[in-house]
């Protein structure tokens, strides 16, 4: 029988009391169960549980939601420019500047939007990660379901076409 000596209390112990651990090259953790279930219930009530997998430690992750929405409010401007910045390396500049020359229309069926909820979102390349233009939701959706393929998309167009009493 395989026996292993615990890093907290010294102690040898088999390896059935040893949780697994998948990152050790042994594959086994350093403390013996009955250490670790003591160290977490001490922690738990210390306030200095540490969680793993999906979330991060509360006590910072408490000061930064109190830090991002207690002093930072929301800017809808601030997080459009963001988000144009990250996804497609585009300003706000050049968006307003390519919505000027689309006539701030859809460039596929000349939707106008009202209002900022239904504007028109950015087209791009998949590949090249190129933006193509402007357009509205249901189009970008229907080039989307067709995954830019032209001619299924000509294909559809003659299957409309035909269809049509």
């Amino acid at each position: 029988m395989q026996e292993k000596r615990c890093k907290q209390c010294l102690q040898i112990r088999p390896l059935s009391e040893f949780y697994r651990c998948h990152s050790k090259t042994e594959r086994l953790k350093a403390r013996c169960r009955n250490c670790l279930l003591k160290t977490q219930s001490i922690n738990r009530r210390n306030g200095t549980w540490k969680q793993t997998g999906s979330q991060t430690h509360l006590p910072n992750r408490t000061r930064t939601y109190k830090y991002k929405y207690k002093y930072q409010p929301y800017d809808p401007i601030k997080a459009r420019r963001s988000r144009l910045k990250s996804k497609y390396r585009m300003t706000l500049e050049a968006y307003s500047q390519l919505l000027h020359a689309q006539g701030g229309v859809c460039a596929i069926c000349d939707f106008q939007p009202t209002g900022t909820k239904d504007g028109l979102v950015v087209d791009h390349d998949h590949t090249t990660n190129a933006v193509r233009g402007l357009l509205c939701a249901f189009c970008n959706s229907g080039l989307g379901y067709f995954r830019d393929n032209t001619h299924s998309l000509i294909r559809a167009q003659a299957y409309l076409l035909k269809a049509k009493p």
